[in-house]
């Protein structure tokens, strides 16, 4: 799979991303359950940022704070300079679910955005048509989610995402549900869509080897209340390429994330 680049005049070139002192703390049937605890965040514009942590941590609320659909307790979110006080419309997101609208086909699905946004509607059926084909589901157009496998409809719902040409992709375990075959194809499509396109990435996941397979940094997060126990640059050049699992490098990396986890008794 070959993801189309956003065009050049567009801003998809990707935005910073700055969170500070970052608290959130959910009110439940009386009980308070403190999910992140002074988060301190710089993401650089167009770097692919991984968030590792175990489940529950806080990883999606930190996504969902980014995203502008929750409002911190404490701290701020900055998204291209600006403080973020309200949703971030010039994001695309993609969830481990991949909540494509059943009564909808795949065309309609990926052109929902489109609908939404009251973009121009020829650019928009072109570029539609270009990522269907570019996805491999030329041929499914007029097919309804029910009819798609798994990973088809997160190929469609990655379609729907980068539709509007958005400057920030924001990824909440998209391949969790897949079978261990088709995540792996999935991984080698998005790590070759870093190698043509400079957007800004943030992805959530508790797969060691798949954080730093994708990523340029890998946030390593604590069991809840989440902190941040480690920050971890990854070097390897674009694009990325399955030889890249063998590197002795990479299994230093990985080891050395997995003992982070074993001495903080996350494993």
């Amino acid at each position: 799979m070959t993801i189309v680049p956003a065009s050049s005049d567009s801003a998809a070139d990707g935005v910073a991303i700055s969170v500070s002192d970052l608290k959130m703390v959910f009110n439940r049937r009386g009980d308070s359950i403190e999910a992140l605890s002074g988060i301190d965040l710089d993401i650089k514009p167009g770097s692919f940022c991984s968030v590792l942590g175990p489940s529950g941590c806080g990883k999606s609320t930190l996504m969902m704070l980014v995203a502008g659909l929750y409002r911190p307790t404490g701290g701020s979110v900055r998204v291209g300079g600006q403080l973020l006080t309200d949703c971030y419309h010039d994001c695309g997101i993609v969830f481990q679910t991949d909540v494509l609208l059943p009564w909808l086909s795949v065309f309609d699905n990926v052109l929902l955005p489109a609908q939404v946004k009251g973009l121009p509607m020829p650019a928009a059926r072109e570029r539609a048509h270009q990522l269907i084909d570019q996805v491999g589901l030329s041929g499914f157009e007029e097919h309804y989610p029910s009819e798609l496998s798994g990973g088809m409809r997160q190929r469609c719902a990655l379609s729907r995402a980068l539709l509007h040409e958005p400057k920030l992709l924001l990824m909440d375990e998209p391949f969790g549900a897949l079978d261990a075959l088709t995540r792996e194809r999935m991984q080698l499509d998005l790590a070759q869509l870093r190698s043509s396109d400079h957007r800004t990435v943030l992805f959530i996941t508790h797969d060691i080897e798949e954080a730093v397979f994708l990523s340029d940094e890998v946030v390593v997060m604590s069991q809840r209340p989440a902190t941040i126990l480690k920050k971890v640059t990854v070097n390897f050049p674009q694009p990325r390429s399955p030889e890249l699992q063998r590197d002795p490098e990479f299994h230093r990396i990985v080891d050395d994330i997995r003992e982070l986890f074993r001495e903080t008794g996350i494993l």
